[in-house]
């Protein structure tokens, strides 16, 4: 088929509280860097925005390098009118403390409270700018795994999301498998077990490239 424009969210994002702490997650960027990948190798091309990882890129994407969720989401939307696809794999923070503090706090015998408020809901504005590209999403979840994966895939109008299983403690975020259900807007499902970030990644990418027809087709 004729290439498609992917472009793919990838790692965490940090929200500082001073200079030289910030509140994150595990994630290590594995499966979005696996998606970008495997795009690639099929012949598309890829967009990769890419929260801190220390992964090296795939070579021949397109690397957008972001920090925050805010950053993320200018990124997101500014890339968004000329792709065909979008792979949401980014495990973005949901909350920022309201104030970012100049300097490092420094530790008293005090107990420290921050304020935190809501990051910016990416997929939602996502959906409301988006034309026609097909839209996937993450959903990495510790329990209910499938019925929280649905509930997301309504909110935010996505056309597929994969639902993984990071575990109690989060230990899914860094191993090189993943425990994966898919649910589509269809109604459809498949559940794809245990199986390495890689294979996921080419299910993704034939998903995407499946979808994409299947919309120019209704158009």
């Amino acid at each position: 088929m004729k290439p498609l424009r992917f472009l793919v969210s990838a790692g965490p994002t940090r929200e500082y509280i001073d200079p030289v702490r910030f509140i994150s997650n595990p994630s290590t960027g594995m499966m979005g860097f696996a998606v970008a990948k495997a795009a690639l190798d099929d012949g598309h091309r890829v967009v990769l925005v890419t929260g801190p990882v220390a992964l090296e890129p795939p070579r021949g994407a397109r690397v957008v390098r972001v920090v925050t969720a805010r950053d993320m989401r200018r990124a997101v939307l500014e890339c968004l009118p000329a792709c065909d696809v979008l792979v949401m794999t980014a495990a973005v923070g949901d909350y920022r403390p309201a104030r970012r503090h100049a300097r490092k706090l420094h530790k008293t015998t005090r107990a420290l409270s921050l304020t935190l408020v809501r990051t910016p809901d990416i997929l939602r504005d996502v959906r409301r700018r988006a034309t026609g590209q097909v839209l996937i999403g993450f959903a990495a979840e510790t329990h209910r795994i499938r019925s929280s994966a649905a509930r997301k895939l309504e909110a935010k109008g996505l056309d597929m999301i994969v639902a993984n299983d990071v575990g109690s403690e989060g230990a899914g975020f860094g191993a090189r498998d993943l425990r994966a259900w898919v649910l589509f807007r269809s109604g459809a499902t498949a559940k794809l077990g245990t199986m390495p970030k890689r294979r996921v990644a080419r299910y993704i990418v034939r998903a995407a490239e499946r979808l994409r027809k299947e919309k120019q087709g209704n158009a």
